[in-house]
C-alpha cells in the first residue's frame, strides 16, 4: 500500500511540476523576449522531461503506468497551469502546495485494505 500512495504522489508531483512549467512557459516575459529562463522554470522543465522520459522509458519495456495514474498526472497539471494561468504572480512553490492537495484527496480516495 505504501508503494501505490508513493507512486500516486509522484504523479501529483510531476503532474503539478508540469503544469506549472508549461503555464510559466506560456506567462513568462522572458520567454517570449528571448532572454534566458529563470532557475525555477528550468528545475521544473526538467522535472517534466524527467517525467516525462519516464513514462516512455517503463512504456518501451512493456510495463506502462496505470491508467488511473496518468489521469491523476493529468489532471494535477491542468489544475497547477490554470492556477499559474489565472494568478500569474503566484510564488513557484504553489506547485508543491498543489500536488500536495491532489495526494491528499486521492489518499482519502483510495482504499487502505
Amino acid at each position: 500500500m505504501a508503494a501505490r500512495l508513493a507512486g500516486l504522489f509522484g504523479c501529483c508531483l510531476w503532474g503539478a511540476l508540469a503544469g506549472w512549467a508549461a503555464a510559466s512557459a506560456v506567462t513568462g516575459p522572458e520567454i517570449w523576449s528571448g532572454a534566458a529562463p529563470g532557475p525555477a522554470l528550468l528545475l521544473y522543465g526538467a522535472t517534466a522531461w524527467f517525467g516525462s522520459g519516464y513514462l516512455l522509458g517503463t512504456t518501451m519495456r512493456g510495463r506502462p503506468p496505470a491508467q488511473f495514474d496518468l489521469r491523476v498526472a493529468a489532471t494535477t497539471a491542468a489544475v497547477a497551469f490554470a492556477a499559474k494561468g489565472l494568478a500569474p504572480a503566484l510564488a513557484a512553490w504553489t506547485a508543491v502546495l498543489i500536488a500536495g492537495a491532489a495526494f491528499g484527496v486521492l489518499a482519502g480516495l483510495v482504499r487502505t485494505r
